[in-house]
């Protein structure tokens, strides 16, 4: 075990050695970082909704949180008393006949408002049905017609359990994070990618073009511990080097907005059939950035092995990680690419295997976990024996 981490920890520094990486990763840093400082402060702009001007993200949460508190409505249960009274507010507000200040307390109601049909064309009681309405739309927007009966049963018993009424708060700092049509970790995630991938390219060839690798592999433990603890930095680095700008836009929301509403239902911020917490919604999102940069790695690592030379690797590498993202390929299989899923992980529609019907963010961690034996198991194959 003491020789393996001591080759482990060489492989490591080996990898993180490179200026050029810690530079692109420094800029990348520095630019996520600075672009959602300046959502967040109001540096670059204001941030409007519902007619509401914020000089920033966290000046216009604490207008709408104090609001919230002036009209004794924080916390308050969305029951039907307090879905009517937003109703009759928002219907003011988008007539002109109300100021924006004096409706922002219901602002939390307003986002719920948006899933339901037009005022004309809602029945007479909708309000005393909202939860039952609202939990059909987010099942039916999963329901394909293909779904098998008992997933669609499933997804029909994890509707049943979200918990009611929700409250009526305004959790920004989990909406930024968790709603990629605001900003999310998606796309910095997807970014961060890039050094990981051009790190990750050169691992294997690096050893090939130096001839090094037949040294190695004539060595007692080179065709085992040595391929082995290679893969094992190789994902390491990839996990770490993805982790830092996304910790940093994190932090950042988290220090500036606050966690309030860590334990409500994250119905609050996303249309989705699964009974979450949004910290719990966060986590499963973290999780999955972090299989995907994992899978990704995986696969730059077995191109690097098998090509034997880094630039091949590389436009590999990038092709898969980056072009179902970037061509916007539809449904399918594309939804559950790496680079894909994380954004769409809350919907889609749970996964039978067999017997079992796995929750999305399981079967992506399940189908994570044999896509990187196998491109292991392949990747030390190549190096250990010259094939596959």
């Amino acid at each position: 075990m003491q020789n393996f981490l001591t080759l482990l920890g060489y492989e490591l520094r080996k990898l993180l050695a490179r200026r050029a990486l810690w530079v692109a990763e420094a800029l990348l840093c520095l630019v996520f970082w600075s672009a959602w400082s300046a959502l967040l402060f109001g540096w670059a702009g204001g941030y409007l909704e519902y007619g509401v001007f914020g000089r920033g993200a966290r000046d216009f949460t604490a207008q709408v949180r104090a609001a919230m508190a002036a009209g004794d409505l924080a916390g308050r249960p969305m029951d039907a008393a307090l879905l009517t009274e937003a109703d009759a507010a928002l219907r003011a507000l988008q007539s002109g006949q109300a100021d924006p200040a004096e409706v922002l307390g219901y602002l939390p109601v307003f986002l719920q408002l948006e899933r339901l049909p037009d005022p004309a064309a809602r029945p007479a009681d909708w309000a005393r049905n909202f939860y039952g309405d609202v939990r059909r739309q987010m099942v039916g927007s999963l329901a394909d017609p293909d779904l098998p009966p008992r997933v669609l049963a499933a997804l029909q018993a994890q509707a049943a359990r979200i918990p009611e009424p929700w409250p009526n708060r305004l959790p920004q700092a989990f909406r930024l994070l968790l709603d990629d049509s605001l900003a999310g970790l998606g796309q910095t995630a997807l970014a961060a990618l890039g050094p990981v991938l051009v790190l990750l390219a050169g691992a294997f060839p690096r050893e090939y073009a130096t001839g090094v690798a037949v040294l190695q592999r004539g060595a007692r433990h080179g065709r085992g511990r040595l391929a082995a603890a290679k893969l094992l930095a190789g994902q390491l680095a990839a996990l770490a080097l993805t982790a830092l700008p996304l910790a940093g836009e994190l932090l950042l929301t988290l220090a500036a907005l606050g966690p309030a509403g860590a334990g409500d239902p994250v119905q609050l911020v996303l249309a989705t059939p699964y009974p979450l917490t949004l910290a719990q919604a966060l986590a499963v999102r973290l999780l999955c950035l972090a299989a995907a940069a994992l899978a990704l790695g995986a696969g730059t690592l077995l191109a690097g092995a098998v090509f034997g030379r880094a630039v091949p690797a590389l436009v590999a590498a990038l092709l898969a990680c980056y072009g179902p993202a970037a061509l916007s390929l539809p449904g399918g299989v594309w939804d559950w690419w790496p680079s894909r899923l994380p954004a769409r992980i809350f919907r889609l529609p749970p996964v039978a295997l067999g017997p079992v019907v796995l929750p999305p963010w399981a079967a992506f961690g399940l189908g994570y976990a044999l896509w990187a034996a196998a491109a292991g198991a392949l990747t030390l194959r190549r190096f250990s024996r010259g094939r596959l």
